[in-house]
């Protein structure tokens, strides 16, 4: 197995998003190496501005539950052994975010993802994360499947 220094998993806290964290967990002892765990907080949820008709409470929920998600799985790779684990949150479109501005904070030289996610309806009309991902990243990626 080619040994990966920093592994980025994507969660949506989908059940599809569970397996590939675990499988991101288990490369991530295997080699050693550090893990990322990012959360994308979708624009349509998450607006803001002058113009917004929002209420900051909505946007308040939606990231409460962003880091509690991944405060969630950074306890479990934690607990699994892992020493180097970061979050990430950020706020944009999914498919943009994890296979641009994200990966160029990060850097990681492995991107994991659940081959389907919590959104049917979106994948239907724009496409998946995970079909993005694979398309667009400039390293390794694997999608999980159930």
């Amino acid at each position: 197995m080619k040994s990966y220094k920093h592994i980025l998993i994507a969660v949506d806290g989908s059940e599809q998003a569970d397996h590939a964290f675990a499988e991101a967990v288990r490369i991530a002892k295997q080699v050693g190496g550090a893990l990322t765990i990012a959360n994308v907080i979708p624009n349509m949820v998450y607006v803001n501005g002058a113009l917004s008709s929002v209420p900051l409470s909505v946007n308040n929920k939606a990231m409460k539950q962003s880091e509690e998600l991944v405060q969630g799985y950074k306890e479990k790779a934690e607990a699994a052994g892992i020493t180097k684990v970061q979050v990430d949150i950020s706020i944009g479109d999914p498919r943009d975010m994890l296979t641009g501005m994200v990966p160029k904070e990060v850097k990681p030289d492995l991107m994991i993802c659940g081959a389907t996610g919590q959104s049917r309806w979106i994948r239907f009309m724009v496409g998946s994360v995970a079909d993005a991902m694979l398309r667009h990243a400039k390293c390794d990626v694997l999608a999980v499947k159930k």
